[in-house]
């Protein structure tokens, strides 16, 4: 009922806003010296840690933006951001989307995280004409508004993430005695991102030949998964793959543990990638694996990346950038390119700038990913994406961790590993 009322009420703001007309929103706010850029994040509510992760992300580029020059095609101006909180939530989502096209009246927009709002708010962006860089939001239906020069997303969505999980599978699989995984488990997050993990891990699946023993999906901030716990527990699963938000990965872990189910657990990003999962479980979390976006604790060629990265570690008292932080700055810093490109604030000659962007591996977009570079699909793809990065590499920027001794150690590519994994021991 939720999502119906959430559709319902984004039908009806892109009517009215179809009533109205590119017009009444159309005006950006430019004095010369900035240019205003809108961030639709939860920094409230169960989100708010990776929303504020990914603000960090978003700020450490335009400090580094502004701090060595600024848009040196606009006389050194300097990018301004105007944040606003989502607090995750769609129907909030949609009113500061609005508030930051028609109030603030922002040049560009980025965020927003959650997927459910990035698939309510892209539609308003387009509708208004403002070019808007998604981040994190992973859903496969955020890019598929049909042709357009505004909705961009320069990190993977869902689907980007099937060949890398089947090379994940058929590695782990060939650690088992049998050499392959026979009976695979999932459990994901009830809204459009885990929705899509679980689609995303059954096609795995079905091409390896594996049963899919469990499908289970969570509402976020359970209170108890001890019924899934037992399920897992019962099915003869080989492996469990979780696509899940922060707290229920803690809890998951933790209830795993005190069932005695001694599944392999693989978690998908999110709640797993999250620093404070590790910090609430501690030796509960041993051996646990995690898929997640490349992190450059190891290893950075870039000398200027490298020296960034330890005073980011440095200011904000962490061992790791989160792949939130990274996404972030990645999103951000494209953003930017396109300003650069574009010599102006006004809203079509950044749309037109970003359509048409091509970026290398060594861009400063990409000093914390691991993608090989930056270029929409303007055309549309094969799910019926328009624009989204199709550079991202066979691996779409991922690695496999494992935490070994208390600490995440990254376990394949072997090309990159830091330890070797462990599994079934």
């Amino acid at each position: 009922m939720k999502k119906l009322l959430a559709l319902m009420l984004a039908l009806v703001m892109v009517l009215s806003l179809a009533a109205c007309g590119k017009g009444d929103g159309d005006t950006t706010e430019a004095s010369g010296d900035t240019v205003k850029i809108g961030v639709l994040l939860p920094l409230s509510g169960s989100t708010a840690s990776p929303g504020g992760y990914q603000l960090e992300g978003i700020q450490l580029a335009v400090d580094y933006i502004n701090d060595n020059g600024g848009i040196a095609s606009m006389g050194g101006a300097k990018l301004e951001l105007v944040t606003s909180d989502t607090t995750g939530d769609v129907e909030t989502g949609m009113t500061e989307i609005e508030r930051l096209i028609t109030v603030e009246k922002v040049s560009a927009l980025i965020g927003p995280y959650n997927s459910t709002v990035g698939a309510a708010t892209s539609p308003i962006a387009i509708q208004y004409g403002v070019p808007y860089i998604i981040t994190n939001a992973v859903a496969d239906n955020i890019m598929q508004n049909g042709a357009n020069k505004y909705v961009y997303r320069v990190n993977y969505g869902a689907s980007d993430m099937t060949p890398f999980r089947g090379m994940v599978v058929d590695y782990l699989g060939n650690l088992t005695e049998a050499g392959k995984f026979e009976k695979i488990a999932i459990i994901y997050d009830a809204g459009d991102w885990g929705t899509s993990e679980n689609e995303s891990f059954k096609e795995v699946a079905k091409e390896i030949g594996a049963e899919v023993v469990v499908s289970e999906a969570i509402n976020t901030d359970s209170s108890d998964l001890s019924s899934v716990v037992n399920k897992i527990k019962s099915s003869g699963a080989d492996v469990v793959f979780a696509g899940i938000f922060l707290n229920d990965a803690i809890l998951f872990t933790q209830q795993m543990k005190e069932y005695n189910c001694d599944v392999q657990i693989v978690g998908s990003g999110a709640g797993y990638a999250d620093s404070k999962w590790l910090e609430a479980l501690g030796n509960t979390a041993e051996n646990v694996m995690g898929t997640s976006d490349f992190n450059p604790s190891f290893g950075l060629t870039n000398d200027d990346a490298a020296a960034l990265y330890e005073t980011y570690l440095e200011e904000h008292d962490n061992e790791t950038m989160p792949l939130e932080t990274s996404n972030g700055w990645c999103g951000m810093a494209t953003l930017a390119m396109a300003i650069e490109a574009a010599g102006s604030a006004d809203r079509e000659d950044i749309a037109d700038a970003m359509y048409n962007l091509e970026l290398d591996g060594d861009s400063l977009p990409l000093w914390f990913s691991m993608f090989e570079g930056v270029k929409f699909n303007t055309e549309g793809d094969e799910l019926g994406r328009y624009n989204q990065n199709e550079l991202l590499g066979d691996t779409a920027g991922q690695i496999l961790k494992q935490v070994q001794n208390g600490e995440w150690q990254l376990v394949w590519p072997l090309e990159n590993a830091t330890a070797e994994i462990i599994f079934g021991k």
